[in-house]
């Protein structure tokens, strides 16, 4: 016997639970307000803009954000230390510490001041006999014993964490010194210059040409690598905004916690009854399916 359809309309409607109402999908637009945009990538700030006027650019010094540097610069017959800032409206703002002939050179010097580093464990004991000898000297009312202590532990830690270089220039009749920080710059950038910056300068005093071929091999090559953890960084970020709004954009329906019940005559067999079906949500007067014998029973009852 083939089961007919009869309507959700014959059953009490009392007795039927529909699922709940689905939730409203949030606004794409919303979801990507919600979500920090990744900064472009932006080329860092330099002394020499303009390649056809000759001048070259060992850059000793840039900033982590790229919007500072301090270059050495040779402009023809003329050296110059230059420090340069990007300002807030795009503009940049050059600024020359000094400018001097290549002939007039006669010294230069690299303080690395590498003692900082290979004592920073005395910097630490110093720092906690400073504080017990505070702490025991309170006690006696002289609590100044343990400072001189712990001020000659705190300025060289932190002067070893600022990683200071000094350069020497040094002509006949002047003397120019450059304090650079490590703290704070692009470390990578920084590091390769320090590097190079003794063997540049040697080639300056010899030949009087500044030579920045190795130099900015080592810019590209850190730029390049940067680069590419900025783009995967972004590649990431966009991954997990396409996924927010993908789940944002799915609707969840919950099941109702009990099924849809028919009461059915005391004549009629549980077995010949079907189970009904929930249904969609969208849909919730989905037809019940039962067998020709309920169907005339239930006639029979209602006559």
């Amino acid at each position: 016997m083939q089961p007919q359809a009869i309507g959700m309309s014959q059953t009490n409607p009392a007795e039927v639970h529909h699922a709940p109402p689905p939730p409203q999908p949030m606004n794409q637009s919303t979801a990507t307000n919600k979500l920090p945009i990744p900064s472009p990538i932006l080329p860092p700030v330099r002394a020499t803009t303009d390649s056809a006027t000759g001048a070259v650019e060992f850059i000793l010094r840039e900033s982590s954000k790229g919007n500072r540097a301090t270059s050495l610069v040779q402009d023809g017959d003329l050296i110059r230390l230059v420090d340069v800032k990007c300002q807030s409206d795009g503009t940049t703002l050059m600024e020359d510490r000094f400018s001097l002939k290549p002939e007039s050179l006669r010294i230069f010097r690299h303080d690395r001041h590498k003692w900082l580093h290979q004592f920073q464990y005395m910097w630490w004991v110093m720092i906690v006999i400073g504080l017990i000898t505070g702490v025991l000297s309170a006690g006696i009312g002289v609590p100044i014993a343990g400072s001189f202590f712990l001020f000659l532990g705190l300025v060289p830690l932190v002067a070893m964490m600022l990683q200071p270089h000094v350069l020497h220039f040094e002509t006949e009749g002047s003397r120019n010194s450059v304090l650079l920080f490590t703290l704070g710059s692009n470390k990578p950038l920084m590091e390769r210059s320090m590097h190079l910056i003794d063997a540049a300068m040697c080639g300056l005093l010899e030949s009087g040409s500044l030579d920045v071929s190795e130099i900015e091999a080592a810019e590209s090559d850190i730029a390049s690598t940067q680069t590419i953890n900025v783009t995967n960084i972004n590649i990431q970020h966009m991954g997990n905004v396409q996924g927010s709004l993908i789940q944002s954009d799915q609707v969840v329906v919950h099941a109702p916690t009990s099924e849809t019940e028919v009461t059915t005559p005391s004549n009629i067999s549980p077995a010949s009854a079907t189970q009904v079906n929930p249904g969609s949500p969208h849909n919730p007067q989905t037809p019940i399916a039962v067998d020709e014998a309920t169907t005339e029973n239930t006639d029979n009852m209602v006559e």
